[in-house]
């Protein structure tokens, strides 16, 4: 195997582990998995160039932790905003990024991401 073979098979690894430890509901290892798969795709360049869903899902992913088992809706929204600069058809993102800003008292923009009906909408990730 090539050495970009060899990354890709590694970052694969990553996400599958990520999303074990998310389905076992160990979402401290979750997160920290996530992050290091994103790391250095994380940027709207970054994802585009990948244009790799399992980016997109690791986001999304993580915002739920942040927002359902943490309560960390900051962290929530950056992560949902991620998901919507790679993909604005997910539904999804905008409806919790909505949610969080409501938790936060920040009633005018959870009503913009709840008012948005992405062209092509979509409650799966899939990249532009």
């Amino acid at each position: 195997m090539q050495t970009d073979d060899m990354t890709l098979v590694r970052e694969f690894a990553a996400s599958q582990r990520a999303f074990a430890y998310y389905n076992s509901k160990r979402y401290d290892n979750a997160l920290a998995d996530f992050a290091t798969f994103i790391q250095g795709k994380d940027s709207y360049v970054e994802l585009e160039k990948y244009k790799n869903p399992m980016v997109v899902n690791a986001h999304f992913i993580s915002g739920i932790i942040y927002q359902d088992q943490k309560k960390d809706f900051p962290k929530a929204i950056a992560e949902y905003t991620a998901v919507i600069q790679t993909t604005k058809q997910y539904k999804g993102a905008y409806i919790r990024r909505g949610a969080c800003y409501e938790a936060l008292g920040e009633i005018e923009k959870a009503r913009q991401d709840f008012a948005i009906e992405p062209k092509g909408s979509s409650d799966f990730v899939e990249t532009k």
